[in-house]
């Protein structure tokens, strides 16, 4: 069983890159010979470049992006604990912690390796459909929802990271309980 989760947090980010190939596949006979690769801050294109270009840049800078994220995860058991920068180091890396404390780690990277991957593939789609319009314009207010969604994904990440990584408390033994049939006046 033990295997079981890198084999599922592989599938987890597989499954993006399988999704970015089969779009610039789908788009590659789809897009005009010159595409908008560059917009304005008000949607206007203002770059532009071949499709194959556009394509390779795509693609180019989302594998670039997930194997520096995928790097990332996976070298993270070798990196001295000194440049390990989590809450209370010391105790969630102790010998006795350390694996459960990697296993955990790497989950929560790949999720947030997962949520980067989604929003890139998804930025490339506003990219792709404002080529595809009959008017090449960026929807701004796409962009700007996408944007607000990843960031409002990175701080809870953020908040569930710091909080998951808190120390726990350790908690003292309780006394034995009163024995409730002596009160308290005899």
């Amino acid at each position: 069983m033990a295997d079981a989760q890198p084999r599922k947090l592989a599938c987890l980010l597989a499954t993006p890159i399988v999704v970015a190939a089969l779009q610039a596949l789908w788009y590659s006979r789809r897009l005009p010979a010159i595409v908008a690769s560059h917009f304005d801050f008000a949607g206007n294109p203002n770059g532009w470049s071949s499709r194959e270009a556009f394509l390779t840049l795509s693609l180019g800078s989302f594998g670039a992006t997930t194997a520096f994220l995928v790097e990332i995860l996976l070298a993270l058991p070798r990196i001295p604990k000194s440049l390990i920068n989590l809450p209370n180091r010391n105790y969630w890396l102790a010998p006795e912690r350390r694996s459960a404390t990697f296993a955990d780690l790497r989950r929560r990277l790949a999720w947030f390796v997962f949520a980067t991957q989604v929003f890139l593939i998804a930025v490339f789609q506003l990219a792709i459909d404002a080529n595809l319009a009959e008017e090449v314009r960026l929807r701004n207010e796409h962009l700007f929802a996408l944007l607000g969604s990843y960031l409002a994904f990175t701080v809870g990440w953020v908040v569930l990271f710091y909080g998951r990584f808190r120390r726990r408390r350790e908690r003292a033994p309780t006394e034995a309980p009163a024995d409730p049939s002596v009160s308290a006046g005899s």
